[in-house]
């Protein structure tokens, strides 16, 4: 643009700097910086807002918008106008990730990984930065509700368990926080199986390519955790079975050979709702499903 100046480019990449130093995550910062800087420098272009900034940044934060997309629309449409971005081109752009919709929106114990988190409190911050505390407590809302469902879980197991699952074997398939990988990052399965140990269960947990990361963080718990790698050790003589990653392997799994070394009364907790829960309860399980009515024989 005529009259722009050199002086002009170099006070917007400090500006830009800081804010995405201090409110954008390390990956979305080489994102921006990829995107955004690097143009600038190599065509000389002129003065950018930091609204357009924030359109990329929201594009990667509106995928933490899978919940309700009502709800995503309204939230975010209030920083948008704080920004200068534009909502319609957020929504479009979270609805270019193919695992919004029903490939993702299943219900379960809640979700994990070393990004959502992160990514949730940088929005947190993002909001109370320019000034919108509401939007903020609702995006921090979503990781309490978050927290909260992994301890609904583990009291849904006491619940149901007599009240009580002191001295009782609980044998867990599934420590990753999601199936085909061996992260353990925020995992919701440590918190469920850190709070069983609390109420002085017996843990025996299974997971595919998880166990060196399970063994490492439930060390802490000595004889009270066993790490099996063959899931039909862990299941025998266990009063209970719970289900906290899903993997495709846990549903090509023998459930009557399951269900027949298992101590009586059999619980089955699907913290996934991976399993067919008819056929479960058909063999002599007391099922407990995410979401969905219990089929129990008592």
């Amino acid at each position: 643009r005529a009259g722009n100046t050199s002086f002009q480019q170099k006070h917007d990449c400090q500006t830009v700097g800081m804010v995405l130093g201090k409110f954008i995550n390390h990956r979305i910062l080489l994102l921006c910086v990829g995107s955004f800087i690097r143009p600038l420098h190599l065509w000389q272009m002129d003065r950018f807002r930091l609204g357009k900034i924030a359109d990329a940044v929201k594009e990667k934060r509106a995928v933490l918008g899978k919940m309700d997309d009502q709800a995503f629309d309204e939230r975010l449409s209030a920083l948008c106008e704080e920004t200068g971005a534009d909502i319609d081109e957020v929504a479009a752009a979270a609805g270019r990730d193919k695992r919004i919709g029903s490939k993702f929106l299943k219900a379960g114990i809640g979700f994990g990984g070393s990004c959502f988190k992160k990514d949730l409190l940088n929005l947190v911050y993002l909001c109370e930065f320019y000034g919108l505390p509401e939007v903020a407590e609702f995006w921090e809302n979503v990781l309490k509700i978050n927290e909260f469902q992994a301890k609904r879980f583990v009291q849904k197991v006491l619940s149901n368990m007599f009240n009580t699952v002191t001295g009782k074997k609980i044998a867990i398939f599934g420590y990753a926080f999601k199936e085909n990988t061996g992260d353990t990052r925020e995992t919701p399965s440590k918190t469920v199986a850190d709070l069983l140990i609390n109420d002085g269960a017996v843990l025996a947990i299974h997971d595919p390519k998880a166990l060196p990361n399970a063994r490492t963080e439930m060390a802490y718990a000595g004889d009270a955790v066993t790490f099996c790698e063959d899931p039909y050790e862990a299941v025998k003589d266990a009063h209970a079975l719970l289900v906290l990653t899903p993997w495709e392997c846990f549903s090509e799994l023998d459930y009557k050979k399951i269900f027949d070394s298992m101590s009586k009364p059999a619980f089955l907790f699907d913290g996934r709702n991976k399993l067919d829960h008819n056929a479960l309860f058909e063999m002599g399980f007391n099922v407990f499903p995410i979401g969905k009515d219990a089929k129990t024989h008592f």
